[in-house]
């Protein structure tokens, strides 16, 4: 990607490099300078793509007991496990079908997890880990907390 940079004389130009002056050969087809006339010379920066700033990815290995209470987190594990690749879950007393039952996940990057469902649906969420807190957003209900049980890092 080329990127414009402002010259000395305040000039943009994002695809314009000056070649050799009075030659009638530029770069990228632009214009030669006019004879007799100095301009400041241009410089053609390339950059890399962007990408998002490298962050830690957090560790969620182990086990995690949920302290949201909302009804709206009713189909939501107790207590969720996470080990190396997968994951295992307990029902609280009473609780009936769980959305997350036991599966595979993955730490997609700082601030996403990847959950396979009950119905084996690999579905991304957004995640925080703050110490012993994981909170995830769960699409149109909030964010569920967990809090960590033992650290089996």
């Amino acid at each position: 990607m080329v990127c414009p940079v402002t010259t000395a004389r305040g000039s943009r130009d994002a695809m314009r490099t000056h070649g050799t002056p009075g030659t009638g050969v530029e770069a990228r087809g632009a214009p030669a300078p006019p004879t007799g006339t100095h301009h400041a010379p241009r410089t053609e920066v390339r950059i890399p793509k962007r990408t998002r700033p490298t962050a830690t990815v957090p560790d969620i290995k182990g086990r995690w007991r949920k302290t949201s209470d909302s009804d709206a987190f009713r189909e939501y594990p107790a207590e969720i496990s996470f080990a190396a690749d997968t994951y295992r879950t307990a029902k609280a007393p009473g609780q009936m079908m769980i959305w997350w039952d036991a599966g595979i996940y993955r730490v997609q990057d700082a601030h996403t997890v990847v959950i396979s469902t009950a119905t084996d649906e690999m579905v991304e969420y957004a995640m925080r880990v703050d110490g012993n807190r994981l909170r995830i957003d769960i699409p149109k209900s909030g964010t569920i907390t967990y809090e960590r049980m033992e650290d089996t890092r």
